[in-house]
């Protein structure tokens, strides 16, 4: 298959949890409970219309535009170019996609 045509690789919350349990060593149950609430205030940041910068994530951006519908509200995220940061998400990302190929193994 083509490399454009490729299902892309879908990350959920869970793959995320697990991914900071092995990466801080932290207790799922502390994992869980921080990140909802980090992603709790980023939503209602968005939800004001706020810039949220998280680095190194990133920034993300509301852009309002006006359609026929009315005003509709989209969010442009923009990477950060930080060479560690980018390294360290592709090897993160790879341990993502082997853990949910071997759970898929194991169904």
């Amino acid at each position: 298959m083509p490399k454009d045509l490729e299902s892309p690789l879908i990350v959920r919350r869970r793959d995320l949890y697990e991914a900071v349990v092995l990466q801080t060593g932290v207790r799922n149950g502390e994992v869980r409970l921080v990140m909802e609430a980090t992603l709790d205030c980023i939503h209602k940041a968005l939800l004001q219309n706020a810039e949220v910068h998280i680095p190194p994530l990133g920034q993300i951006k509301p852009i309002t535009r006006e359609t026929e519908a009315g005003a509709r509200t989209i969010y442009k995220l923009n990477l950060t170019k930080d060479q560690k940061a980018e390294q360290s998400l592709i090897q993160g990302l790879k341990d993502l996609e082997t853990r949910a190929s071997n759970r898929r193994k194991g169904d």
